[in-house]
């Protein structure tokens, strides 16, 4: 994912000095590359990248938003899975339709053959043209804790218990925040792809 991204074109580390001026930053960078296969992740610190992308209509309908990575075990429709929250900060208010929103299906019998299968869209879509990430207080990258091989592909993975607290403020309950997750890898491609 990024180590695939970094070693195309390069990656260059910019430092903002507040939540703000990192959301226009990455909205000028996304702006600039107009992709067609944005990649996305939750959390609080993307937020301003995207009210900024909407703002400036920088996404339209022919762009497909490729989430990172999903919970394992939450209702369909949860407030708190991550599909439904980029429907409701990013792809909705973007004019983007659902069937350009894609996630992996934490839903499948089979978690493992999923993962396969979402690593395998994402093929499909031509690969990710440019990925938003989220870094989390233990260094975790997508949900790619700490220990994670380098050449991993999307994954089931175990929540490490301070990814868990971390998110517990999502929650009614911190024993409700799932401990499974569906995860691009380290190695899923990122790579240049056509636009619609």
């Amino acid at each position: 994912m990024v180590s695939g991204y970094a070693r195309r074109v390069g990656l260059a580390v910019i430092v903002g000095d507040d939540i703000e001026t990192v959301g226009t930053i990455v909205a000028d960078i996304v702006a600039r590359h107009a992709p067609g296969v944005l990649g996305v992740a939750t959390g609080s610190s993307a937020l301003s990248a995207y009210r900024n992308l909407i703002q400036r209509g920088a996404l339209d309908q022919c762009t497909h938003l490729t989430l990172l990575d999903e919970y394992v075990g939450l209702p369909h429709g949860s407030p708190q899975r991550y599909r439904t929250t980029i429907r409701l900060i990013l792809a909705g208010p973007a004019g983007i339709d659902d069937t350009h929103l894609h996630a992996p299906d934490v839903d499948a019998r089979d978690l493992g053959a999923a993962a396969d299968d979402y690593d395998a869209l994402l093929g499909d879509l031509g690969g990710v043209d440019l990925q938003i990430i989220v870094i989390g207080r233990n260094g975790h990258i997508g949900f790619n804790e700490p220990g994670t091989a380098v050449e991993s592909r999307t994954h089931v993975a175990e929540l490490s218990a301070t990814t868990r607290a971390d998110n517990a403020r999502f929650f009614d309950s911190p024993a409700d925040v799932p401990d499974r997750v569906i995860t691009q890898g380290l190695a899923t491609e990122v790579r240049p792809a056509a636009s619609c």
